[in-house]
């Protein structure tokens, strides 16, 4: 998506969770930041009640997942959407996703909207903005449908790739691709779970010995549909936010923030069978990293070409895993990272020149993850997919080169995409004859997750260091 000509936002007030959702929205289609740091930040400044947070984490989540087709409501109420304010469009926009998604009064979204743009814009601009509010939210009281962009009709017939693509904001190119590569049926459940709300997830750290009583109680609490769905041995699943709880046992170490789909999809290769040493050599801040050291794996080394994102992990550790050794830090692409090299920091160990496993989780198109990272339906293109494939061959490449006799390299992606997942795989085994697939894993198309991943353990047969 191109950049959004959007001036600053003059919303200041932290505790309007509607400020703080316009104000996030606005950074995401800037391009500015993704949806989780964008909405982190206004959280975290603000003074909001509990109720408050969940409403702005509502409405900045669910507009940026619906933006197309709000967008396309919205302005099929307006004579000239292109001359209005660009502030009191995605002010229109918001106040739609509120009318038609969440239980608030229609009059306490409209007064809202109405009052915030006229101190912006004054009072004419109010008056439009009063007209389309109350027509949007009497069609929502009378149960239409929504209207098609205006000029635009739909294509007839329910399974139009371009009704689809509307019906759930993405662009047909994306439907068309899970048609092709997974079929009907399961497209159905795709595109569903795009416009879903995924649980939060919460992994227990098994180094405390009451782990077990604690995970059993947490699934205990609450009345039946809001338990969470436990996954793997000591990850669980909560529709909606995480429990009160959960603040005390993360601040504690006894707990992390996981995507729980993510953590079922690591858990899916069995890596209690990985031989050591292991580079985690995409690891981003490192939550696989933590997942694997809590259980005793030798994570030797983990690199990231982010520097910023690598900081994280240290602190990470400490609060997790609070003793020695942390596995060394490297700002580095798995392309280059050292093999024998002095460790930082003047250390005069040195870093292992191979590797019993490699940990892949590598770039990816994201396709997977489309109900927790909506910008991505807003920014991805068909031709930027094509560079992060060339990008995952290099370091399955890069990965084969370090890996010892017997060793294993595990691939891992968050996309809905066989040219990234089981084509990428392929593609190496035919180029290596030495390389076998151990175990794959895809997370099914019904999951409850709500997000998809891709896994695949590749075994090392031969005893040469060459592939």
């Amino acid at each position: 998506m191109t950049r959004q000509n959007l001036p600053g936002l003059a919303c200041k007030a932290g505790h309007d969770p509607r400020a703080a959702a316009l104000r996030a929205i606005h950074a995401v289609l800037r391009g500015d930041e993704n949806s989780q740091s964008a909405l982190s930040r206004g959280l975290d400044s603000g003074e909001m009640s509990p109720t408050d947070r969940r409403l702005c984490t509502e409405l900045a989540y669910g507009v940026l997942r619906a933006y197309g087709s709000l967008r396309d409501e919205v302005f099929a109420l307006l004579d000239n959407p292109d001359k209005l304010p660009p502030e009191m469009r995605l002010t229109l926009i918001l106040s739609c996703y509120e009318l038609g998604r969440l239980r608030v009064p229609p009059h306490a979204t409209v007064h809202w909207a109405v009052t915030h743009i006229r101190n912006r814009f004054g009072r004419d601009l109010a008056g439009v903005a009063n007209a389309v509010l109350r027509s949007l939210a009497r069609r929502r009281g009378a149960g239409e449908d929504p209207p098609p962009p205006s000029g635009s009709p739909l294509p007839p017939g329910a399974g139009d790739e371009e009704a689809l693509a509307r019906r759930h904001a993405l662009p047909s190119w994306i439907v068309r691709l899970w048609r092709e590569q997974y079929g009907q049926e399961a497209l159905l459940r795709y595109l569903a779970a795009s416009s879903g709300r995924p649980p939060s997830g919460l992994r227990l750290n098994r180094r405390f010995p009451d782990w077990v009583d604690t995970l059993r109680g947490l699934q205990a609490q609450g009345p039946p549909e809001a338990r969470p769905l436990r996954v793997g041995e000591a990850a669980l699943a909560f529709p909606g936010s995480l429990p009160v709880q959960a603040g005390r046992l993360l601040a504690e170490g006894r707990a992390s923030r996981q995507s729980a789909a993510s953590y079922q999809a690591l858990l899916s290769l069995e890596p209690s069978s990985w031989p050591g040493p292991l580079w985690d050599a995409c690891a981003g801040r490192g939550g696989k990293t933590m997942a694997l050291l809590e259980v005793g794996l030798p994570v030797a080394l983990a690199t990231d070409p982010a520097g910023r994102r690598l900081r994280a992990l240290a602190p990470e550790y400490r609060r997790l895993v609070p003793a020695p050794p942390l596995p060394r830090l490297l700002p580095l692409a798995a392309q280059e990272a050292p093999g024998g090299a002095a460790a930082p920091g003047g250390s005069s160990a040195s870093l292992p020149s191979r590797f019993g496993a490699v940990l892949l989780d590598v770039p990816c198109s994201g396709l997977g993850t489309l109900a927790r990272h909506p910008e991505i339906r807003l920014r991805l293109t068909a031709e930027r997919i094509s560079r992060l494939a060339a990008l995952q061959r290099a370091l399955l490449e890069a990965a084969w080169d370090r890996l010892l006799p017997g060793g294993r390299v595990i691939y891992l992606t968050c996309t809905l995409n066989k040219a990234e997942n089981e084509d990428q795989i392929a593609a190496f085994l035919s180029r290596h004859a030495s390389a076998t697939l151990i175990r794959e894993f895809q997370t099914p198309s019904d999951s409850p997750l709500l997000e998809f991943f891709y896994a695949a353990c590749l075994g090392r047969s031969d005893a040469a260091t060459g592939g």
